[in-house]
């Protein structure tokens, strides 16, 4: 529910964005440290806190697409980066990931 606050936004948006972009951050981290599955989970975490149609989960999709194709998981990869394409469909790394895997499969 809105609430009357800074133009009917609700005070805690900020809020949960903000942790969003941590959680995103330590998922990056996780990423490039080899740990995968883990970075998944805290990418969901992430997602999870963001409103449907904020930017940021565009990237996060697109993230969990690298992680899948990581995994060789090359459906998921099609499903995250058409994901991260219908937030934003000028996403180069979803189109490429997506296009991987489609060659994968």
């Amino acid at each position: 529910m809105k609430s009357a606050h800074r133009g009917g936004e609700d005070p805690d948006d900020e809020v949960f964005t903000q942790r969003a972009v941590e959680l995103k951050d330590e998922a990056n981290a996780l990423y490039g440290a080899g740990s995968i599955k883990r970075a998944l989970e805290v990418y969901e975490q992430a997602l999870n806190l963001l409103p449907e149609r904020d930017q940021t989960r565009a990237m996060i999709h697109s993230n969990r697409a690298a992680c899948f194709s990581k995994m060789q998981c090359y459906a998921d990869v099609v499903a995250e980066a058409s994901r991260a394409l219908a937030l934003d469909g000028k996403s180069y790394k979803a189109y490429w990931h997506r296009a991987q895997a489609y060659m994968q499969l």
